[in-house]
C-alpha cells in the first residue's frame, strides 16, 4: 500500500508511467517490420545457419567473412524462433523482445517484497534502463539477456533471510555461467551480487561452487559442433586489442551517471541513520558496485562499444538505492526522486528520436523488394552488397540489414560487412580466396543501394571496408543488370573484361 508521503506517491506514479513507456517501445519495436542494427540481423542469420549445421565460429583468415565475437547462447536463444515462426523480422526477433520485456518486470520481482517505495523505484529504473539504451536495449544483443540474468541473481540473493543456502550458491553460479554463454565478459556485473551473497558465511566455499557451476555451464555448448572455443578465442583475442576511445566518456556521462552516481547519493544521504542499518555485507556489496561500475568504462570505451555495457547493472543500482531508503527519512527518499525526475526528463527526447527513426513503410517497402527480386530470378544465388554513402542519402548501408530475408529463402551468405569492417580494424587481410570466389562467381547476383559504386562503403572506423582488390575484382566480373527502387542487381558478366588479377 503507498504510504501518505508524498515521495513514494511520486516515485509509484513515475514507476507506472516509466514501465509502461519501455514496455510499450518495446512492443512497438517487436513488431516493426525492419531493422535498427546490422548486427541484429547478423546475429539472426547466424542461428538459421547454425541450424543448417554450419559453424558459427570460423577462423578469421577464412574466405567466408562470419564468424563472431558474442557467446553461443546468443545464437542458440535466437534460433528457437525460427524453428517454430515462419520468416519475418518481428517473428525471427521474438526472443530478444521477450527478454526486453521481462527485464523490467524482473527488477521489480526483486524489489516488490520491500513495498511501495521500493516498487516505484524499480519501475523506474528498470523501465529507463531500456530507454536511456535505446536501440541496444530492443534489438537482438547479448547485454539484455545478461541484464535480466543479474536481475534473477539480486532477487536470489536477496529472498527472505539474504538467502545464504546452498540452493542460491548453485542458482547464482548457473546465473554467471548462463551469462557468460551470451557474454564471456559477463562476470563482472555479477561481482557485487556474488561478494554480498558469499560474505553471509563460508565464503570461500561458495566462491568456489559459484565459480565452478559457471565454468561448465559457459562450456558446455562448446562441446557442439557449431561452436570452436579456439576459434572464438582467437577472435576475443583481435576484439580485445581494440584501442580505447576516452574521449566517448563525454558521450557516456548522460547514461552512466546514473549507475555511479544514484546508489551512493542515497546512501549519503541517509546519513548516520542510514549508515547505521548497513552491515559489513552490504558495505562490500556498495563498494564493489562501484569499483564495477568504474571498470565497466573500460570496455565501455573501446571504439565500437558503447553505453549499453552499463546496463546489466540495473537491477544491482535498484538494490542499493532501495537497500538505502529502508528507513524513515523522508530527506532521503526526496534526494533519491530528484534523481529520478532528473533521469525521467530525458524521456520523452529520447522517445521522440527513437518512434521517429522507425519507417515502416520503408521497411515494407524494402522487404517487397527483395521478395520480388527473388521471384525475378529464380534459382540464382543472391547476396547483399553495400554501396557506398551518397549525397541525400548517408545511411544507406541501413538497407545492408534486410539481408536476412535473403538467407531466410536459401540464399548463400559468405561476406558479413560488419564483420569486414571489424578485421578491417584489426588488420586482418583479405584471404586471397576471398576474391577469386568473388572472381569465379559463386554468387550469381548482388544487391547495391541503388545509384551507388559496389563496394566503396567507408566505415564506422574512418577506413574504407573492402580493398581496391575486391573493388577492383568485382568490378571486372560483374555489371549492372536491372535497377528497383531501392537496389540495383549486379550479375557475373558473361565475359569479363579483363583476366582474373
Amino acid at each position: 500500500m503507498v504510504g501518505r508521503d508524498w515521495p513514494t506517491r511520486i516515485v509509484m506514479g513515475l514507476g507506472v508511467a516509466t514501465l509502461i513507456n519501455a514496455l510499450a517501445i518495446a512492443t512497438i519495436y517487436g513488431l516493426y517490420p525492419g531493422f535498427l542494427d546490422d548486427n541484429e540481423s547478423s546475429l539472426s542469420i547466424m542461428a538459421q545457419l547454425m541450424l543448417n549445421g554450419q559453424p558459427v565460429y570460423q577462423a578469421i583468415d577464412t574466405p567466408d567473412r562470419l564468424t563472431h565475437a558474442h557467446g553461443p547462447l546468443t545464437f542458440l536463444w535466437n534460433a528457437w524462433p525460427q524453428l517454430l515462426l515462419p520468416y519475418s523480422a518481428p517473428a525471427w526477433r521474438l526472443g530478444a523482445t521477450l527478454f526486453t520485456v521481462t527485464m523490467p518486470l524482473m527488477v521489480l520481482a526483486s524489489q516488490i517484497r520491500r513495498g511501495a517505495f521500493a516498487a516505484g523505484l524499480a519501475m523506474v529504473l528498470g523501465g529507463a534502463a531500456i530507454i536511456l539504451h535505446l536501440n541496444a536495449s530492443v534489438i537482438m544483443r547479448p547485454d539484455m539477456p545478461v541484464t535480466v540474468l543479474v536481475a534473477v541473481a539480486v532477487w536470489l540473493a536477496g529472498r527472505r533471510d539474504e538467502s545464504q543456502g546452498w540452493g542460491t550458491t548453485l542458482a547464482l553460479g548457473l546465473c554467471v555461467g548462463l551469462a557468460m554463454g551470451f557474454k564471456i565478459n559477463a562476470v563482472l556485473p555479477f561481482v557485487p551480487v556474488v561478494l554480498f551473497h558469499a560474505a553471509g558465511g563460508r565464503w570461500l566455499p561458495r566462491l568456489m561452487v559459484i565459480g565452478a557451476v559457471a565454468g561448465l555451464t559457459a562450456l558446455t555448448p562448446f562441446l557442439g559442433s557449431a561452436f570452436s572455443l579456439v576459434n572464438f578465442l582467437d577472435m576475443l583475442r583481435h576484439i580485445g586489442g581494440k584501442e580505447n576511445t576516452w574521449f566517448d566518456f563525454k558521450l557516456l556521462w548522460a547514461h552512466f551517471a546514473i549507475y555511479l552516481i544514484l546508489p551512493p547519493l542515497a546512501w549519503a544521504a541517509g546519513g548516520r541513520e542510514a549508515w547505521s542499518r548497513a552491515d559489513g555485507r552490504t558495505r562490500l556489496y556498495l563498494g564493489a558496485y562501484v569499483v564495477c561500475v568504474l571498470l565497466t568504462l573500460f570496455p565501455a570505451t573501446k571504439i565500437g562499444a558503447g553505453h549499453y555495457y552499463f546496463m546489466p547493472l540495473i537491477a544491482i543500482t535498484v538494490d542499493l538505492t532501495v537497500r538505502a531508503t529502508a528507513g524513515t527519512d523522508k530527506r532521503q527518499r526526496r534526494a533519491v526522486l530528484a534523481a529520478l525526475l532528473v533521469v525521467v526528463t530525458m524521456f520523452w527526447q529520447i522517445d521522440r528520436r527513437f518512434l521517429k527513426s522507425l519507417d515502416w513503410t520503408e521497411a515494407r517497402a524494402v522487404t517487397a523488394e527483395i521478395k520480388q527480386i527473388i521471384a525475378e530470378n529464380p534459382g540464382q544465388a543472391i547476396q547483399m552488397g553495400v554501396g557506398g554513402a551518397r549525397v541525400g542519402n548517408q545511411l544507406s548501408l541501413r538497407f545492408y540489414a534486410y539481408r536476412q530475408g535473403l538467407v531466410a529463402t536459401g540464399n548463400p551468405y559468405t561476406l558479413d560487412v560488419g564483420l569486414s569492417m571489424e578485421l578491417n580494424k584489426l588488420g586482418v587481410p583479405e584471404p586471397p580466396e576471398m576474391i577469386e570466389r568473388l572472381w569465379s562467381c559463386k554468387t550469381n547476383l548482388w544487391l547495391v543501394p541503388k545509384g551507388e559504386s559496389p563496394f566503396i562503403l567507408r566505415g564506422s572506423y574512418g577506413a574504407t571496408v573492402f580493398s581496391q582488390e575486391f573493388r577492383d575484382t568485382f568490378l571486372l566480373g560483374h555489371e549492372k543488370v536491372a535497377s528497383h527502387d531501392i537496389f540495383d542487381v549486379y550479375a557475373c558478366r558473361r565475359q569479363p573484361i579483363a583476366p582474373y588479377p
